[in-house]
């Protein structure tokens, strides 16, 4: 891999992570669960960033937080926040960046603006399938309850603002596209490595 390449990664998974911690704090409490704003996040890492970058993002995000680095919902870590009752989420969102990867793979680049629109439609609902899934099966593992049961505080409340949350999504990462052209990422790069190389020097 390039250096260029590389410093991409690292910048685009530092700011991923960041955008995940900010997110988690966005929040509206509700029962169980919070309602925030970082499944939007999740959203636009996967459909924004290269497959591994996404990856590398969520996964980082959640070992940090695992170490006890207070990245969660409230400013939440370490284990009590990964194996509690929320965790089953975190691990759909590892999920589907890894499902969202080999989806990726498969179908290759969109070739047009619409086929571009699908594949995100179709990474952003396996996404909310991924979690959900997950989501609602930890939760029934850690609070010994019904699948249904479970479903009714870890799924039926959030389709609503996970559907708008994955609409706004799509309408970011659109816009997004246009702005952040090959050619200014690695400028950006080379800039940032190229100072960060001055600075070890000096």
């Amino acid at each position: 891999m390039k250096r260029s390449s590389r410093m991409q990664a690292l910048t685009y998974s530092g700011l991923g992570i960041a955008l995940l911690i900010v997110a988690a704090q966005i929040m509206v409490p509700f029962g169980v669960i919070p309602v925030t704003l970082q499944s939007l996040a999740v959203f636009s890492i996967i459909m924004l960033f290269s497959p591994m970058e996404a990856v590398a993002t969520i996964g980082g995000y959640i070992l940090l937080g695992a170490l006890g680095l207070p990245v969660g919902a409230g400013f939440n870590g370490g284990l009590g926040w990964l194996l509690g009752p929320t965790g089953g989420f975190l691990a759909g969102f590892l999920l589907a960046s890894i499902v969202a990867a080999v989806i990726r793979k498969a179908v290759g680049q969109p070739s047009t603006a619409k086929a571009e629109s699908a594949l995100d439609i179709c990474l952003g609902l396996t996404t909310l399938v991924c979690y959900y899934c997950l989501g609602a099966a930890w939760l029934m593992f850690v609070s010994q309850t019904t699948l249904a049961a479970a479903a009714a505080v870890a799924v039926l409340p959030f389709l609503v603002p996970d559907a708008a949350k994955l609409l706004a999504a799509i309408s970011c990462v659109r816009a997004l596209r246009k702005v952040l052209r090959p050619e200014s990422l690695n400028e950006l790069c080379e800039r940032c490595s190229d100072q960060s190389l001055s600075a070890r020097d000096s």
